[in-house]
C-alpha cells in the first residue's frame, strides 16, 4: 500500500470527486501492466486502510482533542443536559462520531495527584430522553481520559457505525454530572465535537468513487480516516464536520417547573 497526492486524477476525470482525504492505492497488476481486479472479499478477508485527511483545518476553534467544537455548555453539579445531534447526513454508509470533552469549573485546577478523578456519565439513544434504563450505548468519561499524551479517543467518543445505526437520524446524548464527594462542586464545562466519515473506493470500470464494500471504523479521528475494505483499488474518504449539528436541551425539573 502506498499514499499518493490528495487528487491523483486529472481535472474532471472523476465526475463525483467528493473525497477529502489523501488517496491510498493497493492493487495487483499482470506482467503487461493491466490491473487484476479484486473485489467482494469475504468479511474475514477485509483489509484495514488508513488515510490522512488532506483538508484538515487548523486548530482555531478546535476543542482540546482536536475535533472542531460544535457546541459548549456549563452543567452544574448533580445536573444533566441533553445533547441533540443533527448531523444532516443523507448517506447511510457514513459513520457518525460524537466526541465529548469537559473541564471542571472548580476554583482549583485538577491534576493527576488529586485522589478523585472527576467524571461524567453519558447515555446515547435515538429517542429524545436517553438514560441508564433507555440507551444503546453509555460511557463513563473521566477527566484523565481526555488529558495527556497518546490518548485513546474511543474512550470519550460515541461511534455510530452504519452497520448498526441509521446515521441519517438525529441522536441524543444525556450527559449527567456526579453528586459524590469527589464530584466538582461548581460543575463542568462540556464541549461537544461532531464529524462524519464516508469511506470510498475508486471503481476503474465506472470511473466513479463508490461506497459498497467499505465501512468506517471506530479508530477514525478528525485527521485520519480508518476504513475496512473488501476491494483492492484506490481508497479515500470524506471526513466532514456538519454545521450547527448540536443543540442543548435542559431537562424539565422533577417538580415540572
Amino acid at each position: 500500500m502506498f499514499q499518493v497526492e490528495p487528487n491523483p486524477f486529472p481535472f474532471n476525470f472523476v465526475a463525483n470527486y467528493t473525497v477529502s482525504t489523501e488517496v491510498a492505492s493497493m492493487e495487483f497488476r499482470a506482467e503487461n501492466g493491466s490491473q487484476i481486479p479484486i473485489s467482494d472479499l469475504d468479511d474475514n478477508q477485509a483489509i484495514t486502510v488508513a488515510v490522512n485527511n488532506g483538508s484538515a483545518t487548523d486548530s482555531n476553534g478546535a476543542g482540546v482533542t482536536g475535533v472542531p467544537l460544535a457546541g459548549a455548555i456549563n452543567v452544574s453539579r448533580c445536573d444533566s443536559v441533553i445533547v441533540r445531534v443533527s448531523a444532516g447526513n443523507s448517506n447511510r454508509q457514513a459513520g457518525l462520531f460524537i466526541q465529548l470533552n469537559f473541564t471542571t469549573l472548580d476554583d482549583g485546577v485538577w491534576s493527576e495527584e488529586r485522589e478523585a478523578d472527576p467524571s461524567i456519565m453519558t447515555y446515547l439513544h435515538s429517542s429524545n430522553w436517553p438514560n441508564e434504563f433507555n440507551s444503546t450505548d453509555r460511557k463513563r468519561i473521566t477527566l484523565s481520559m481526555t488529558r495527556g499524551r497518546d490518548l485513546d479517543h474511543r474512550k470519550y467518543t460515541f461511534f455510530l457505525s452504519p452497520e448498526s445505526h441509521d446515521t441519517t437520524l438525529d441522536y441524543y446524548v444525556n450527559v449527567t454530572t456526579g453528586c459524590t464527594t469527589g464530584s466538582p462542586s461548581a460543575g463542568v464545562r462540556l464541549e461537544v465535537g461532531v464529524f462524519a466519515s464516508l469511506c470510498q473506493y475508486f471503481s476503474e470500470s465506472a470511473k466513479l468513487w463508490r461506497t459498497d464494500g467499505m465501512v468506517p471504523l471506530a479508530e477514525t479521528n478528525a485527521s485520519r480516516a480508518v476504513c475496512s475494505t473488501r476491494h483492492l483499488t484506490a481508497f479515500a474518504a470524506s471526513l466532514f464536520v456538519p454545521p450547527d449539528a448540536v443543540t442543548f436541551i435542559r431537562p424539565v425539573s422533577r417538580g415540572g417547573r
